[in-house]
């Protein structure tokens, strides 16, 4: 059977994720929902008595932890709601009501309905007719018993000791038997009292039947549809949210058509504007093309002076090096005639297969860089920067067959403090001038080659 539905979560234990679901048959609500329409009168939400009851007293619950339970004994029906802190946690409802007592004392005393329940509105838990007590207290009892019953499904579905009832609060016209609280009470291990509803301008004794009523306006004042558990069917909660939104959507229709008459507006007079600026700009665009073009030019050519400054700066690094070497060169003896240094360079110099000096590019060529330097810059021709001088190569011969006055050029040379290393170049290593294959060295000279590492300035 389709069966209307609502759920409403709630706080469980650490770890936990709870709600509490109610249903009602279609067969149930739809006449009641048709009579609310035959007198014309806008439904708003469809809330179980549970809930509005638990909405009545939710600020009683707000600042305790501990579960309360509400109970309003109604006519033929009682509803029961237990929650803590501002949630619903366990909601119930049962059919047995005030209407168990009437029927009690109608069968007992053989008498009508509506004379026994004018019985009732007198009659007591203490009543001095013994008839009567016992139909009350029976009656009680049977109530006590379904209250109980549901109660204890509460504490199968919350079994935590912070899940148990701190107190009990009954209210409805049920209640109003004279001293059935005081009854309740006596039967129950929890605290059981009458709950106080104050409603402005009506005597306390009239407020018990109220309670319902005034839980579903205070539900509705709140406006909290978070905190709602509702069986509105579907289409009119559709219908209810389109009759909400109508007035802004209307609103949002027009004052978006004044809005786009204005952008509209505004757009054109924009154009116009712009058409104007455009002209201005156009003018300067030329100039400013140019400027540009000469700013290009000027940057390229102090790149060129920069990476020309370079070498010329490394060489003015290690060029006092160099002297204090030659310097050193030339304090040796076997530099009389023994030795002869014939080269000292650097070592990049000293392997590079290119000539030292590289042609210069044709006209046209350095015209294109000038025009384009960062297409100049991404040409795999364009040259990189030189890295510092940090390795010297010194060519020399020696008439010394064992090489010593070259191992005690060698040792001099290290002793440098700015020289890292010294030593003679591998074999591997050697560069052969063209020029010596052709020209044989002169008899009794040995050539020899000494690569000295310099220490980082």
């Amino acid at each position: 059977e389709t069966m209307e539905y609502g759920y409403l979560p709630f706080k469980g234990a650490p770890g936990e994720r709870r709600l509490l679901l109610a249903m009602a048959r279609q067969s149930v609500v739809e006449p009641i929902l048709a009579a609310v329409n035959a007198l014309e009168i806008k439904i708003i939400d469809l809330i179980p008595v549970p809930a509005a009851l638990f909405g009545l007293f939710t600020d009683d619950t707000e600042a305790s932890s501990a579960p309360q339970a509400f109970v309003e004994i109604g006519h033929s029906s009682t509803s029961l709601a237990i929650g803590a802190s501002s949630e619903l946690m366990f909601a119930r409802a049962f059919p047995v009501g005030g209407r168990i007592f009437t029927e009690a004392i109608a069968r007992a005393k053989k008498i009508t309905f509506a004379q026994a329940d004018s019985i009732k509105q007198t009659a007591s838990f203490a009543d001095n007719d013994e008839v009567i007590k016992k139909c009350l207290e029976e009656s009680g009892m049977l109530w006590i018993s379904e209250l109980k019953s549901c109660l204890s499904v509460y504490a199968n579905l919350f079994p935590s000791r912070s899940a148990r009832i701190s107190k009990i609060s009954i209210t409805g016209a049920g209640s109003e038997i004279k001293g059935f609280v005081e009854f309740i009470a006596s039967k129950m291990d929890i605290s059981t009292l009458r709950a106080e509803i104050d409603i402005e301008g009506l005597p306390p004794d009239q407020s018990p039947p109220l309670a319902t009523a005034v839980g579903l306006a205070k539900i509705a004042i709140l406006a909290k549809p978070e905190t709602r558990l509702s069986l509105l069917p579907k289409h009119l909660r559709d219908e209810l949210a389109f009759r909400k939104q109508k007035p802004y959507w209307i609103a949002s229709a027009a004052v978006a058509g004044l809005a786009l008459a204005v952008f509209l507006a505004g757009g054109a007079y924009d154009i116009k504007r712009k058409e104007k600026h455009l002209a201005i700009q156009r003018s300067g665009l030329a100039r400013r093309q140019q400027l540009a073009a000469k700013i290009e030019e000027v940057k390229y050519r102090i790149e060129q002076i920069q990476e020309m400054s370079v070498p010329l700066q490394s060489l003015l690094m290690v060029g006092s090096r160099i002297r204090d070497i030659l310097a050193e060169i030339s304090s040796l003896p076997s530099m009389n005639g023994k030795d002869k240094i014939t080269m000292i360079c650097d070592a990049d110099s000293y392997f590079a297969k290119k000539p030292f000096s590289v042609p210069r590019k044709p006209a046209e060529e350095d015209a294109a860089k000038i025009a384009s330097p960062a297409r100049a810059a991404l040409s795999p021709e364009a040259e990189t920067i030189p890295a510092p001088i940090n390795t010297i190569i010194i060519e020399g011969y020696t008439t010394v067959a064992d090489f010593s006055t070259v191992r005690e050029l060698i040792i001099r040379i290290a002793s440098l403090d700015f020289v890292k290393s010294a030593d003679l170049l591998s074999d591997d290593k050697l560069v052969i001038d063209e020029n010596e294959k052709n020209q044989p060295l002169p008899p009794g000279f040995l050539r020899f080659v000494i690569e000295v590492k310099l220490k980082e300035i």
